[in-house]
């Protein structure tokens, strides 16, 4: 049987690779219950680990109730799916108040917790939600029983806590935001390197005024997305101008369009605008043809994140996509190879590259020096 060798380009534990390995060969029936598996030093071989990697992996498999070691005869499969629960406990807090069935369906939120939810299971391990709420005490988060920690997409109200937390040697992860000058466990989309090449594409598109539209101007991702853009100009060698950028408050439709009406109003007015977020590509979108502008002849668009909805399908926006659901699975994996360590005992800042997927909404400016 021919075993792919692990990854080590893959952020997290080696040994969390090779039990995810493992447990799929056995719930395809590739290793039968009864299977005596390979031995750990043949498997080390095979997968490019060592052995004591395999020896964790293959306990982490026997402590979910699919395999059997036996001292001096090997290991043996005794089920193809996780029987029982690890003793540990995973508790996610949202640093957002939407209802769970809206989480369940939001574009960004849902993935990242399929994500946790997949490899949750897949680990065998109990998981519970919550809220993370701004001014919340360190020890209202420490009196909920758990092991594993995961704040997801916490704002900039949060940091306080999250500093607390991180002083008082409690281990969490970080999921879908960073600090740099936060040395916390962290899984997060590169942001500024996707924005960065954002702005040199459309440079390279012959544009030559750019416009930034963000959103949440508390969120860590909106911070990394301008700051990437501002980069990618300065790399063209194109000034940043600051009457071409604006970060709302929030999502609001009513200050978005304002915005726009002040950008499209100059007699030298965009060419082109990233909107930094999903809903503010599609409102720009809608705007742009409501008042005669056409896409991409007039003004190139390019968005962030991508939605199977209908809208999309019939526009197609040029976008940023972010490996949502790998995310998720990765902060599960962080959280349980940091759980009881603390500094934590792998790399601090998990930065997953995205996706740039050109569409009908860029062009090549009409005119340009």
């Amino acid at each position: 049987m021919v075993l792919e060798r692990v990854d080590p380009g893959i952020p997290g534990p080696r040994y969390l690779q090779v039990v995810d390995m493992l447990r799929r060969r056995i719930a395809a029936g590739e290793w039968p219950v009864g299977t005596r598996i390979p031995s750990d030093r043949d498997l080390a071989a095979r997968l490019g680990v060592s052995p004591v990697t395999v020896s964790r992996a293959l306990q982490r498999l026997s402590e979910m109730g699919m395999v059997r070691r036996e001292v001096g005869r090997g290991t043996f499969v005794i089920a193809d799916s996780p029987q029982q629960q690890l003793d540990v406990h995973l508790r996610v807090l949202f640093g957002t108040s939407l209802a769970p069935e809206t989480v369940r369906t939001d574009y960004y939120l849902g993935p990242l917790l399929r994500g946790l939810i997949d490899e949750a299971s897949k680990q065998g391990i109990l998981f519970s939600f919550g809220e993370l709420r701004s001014g919340q005490k360190p020890a209202k988060v420490e009196s909920v029983n758990n092991d594993a920690l995961i704040f997801v997409a916490p704002m900039e109200d949060h940091v306080g806590l999250l500093r607390s937390l991180y002083q008082a040697k409690r281990p969490y992860v970080i999921l879908g935001a960073h600090w740099h000058d936060l040395p916390a466990p962290s899984v997060d989309s590169d942001n500024f390197e996707a924005a960065r090449r954002v702005a040199k594409r459309l440079a390279k598109l012959r544009h030559r005024r750019i416009a930034f539209l963000g959103a949440f101007a508390g969120a860590p991702n909106t911070r990394d997305r301008l700051l990437g853009f501002k980069a990618g100009l300065a790399e063209m060698g194109l000034a940043v101008d600051q009457e071409l950028i604006s970060v709302l408050p929030s999502n609001i439709n009513a200050a978005a369009e304002e915005t726009l009406e002040r950008w499209m109003a100059k007699s030298n007015r965009p060419t082109a605008v990233f909107a930094a977020g999903y809903e503010l590509a599609i409102w720009t979108y809608k705007y742009l043809l409501r008042t005669g502008l056409r896409v991409p002849h007039d003004v190139s668009l390019v968005g962030f994140d991508d939605n199977p909805a209908d809208f999309w399908d019939q526009n197609p926006i040029t976008t940023v996509i972010q490996p949502l659901y790998r995310m998720g699975v990765e902060a599960v994996r962080l959280a349980l190879a940091n759980r009881l360590t603390f500094p934590p005992s792998t790399k601090s800042i998990i930065l997953l590259p995205c996706r740039y997927v050109e569409r009908g909404s860029t062009a090549r400016a009409a005119a340009g020096p």
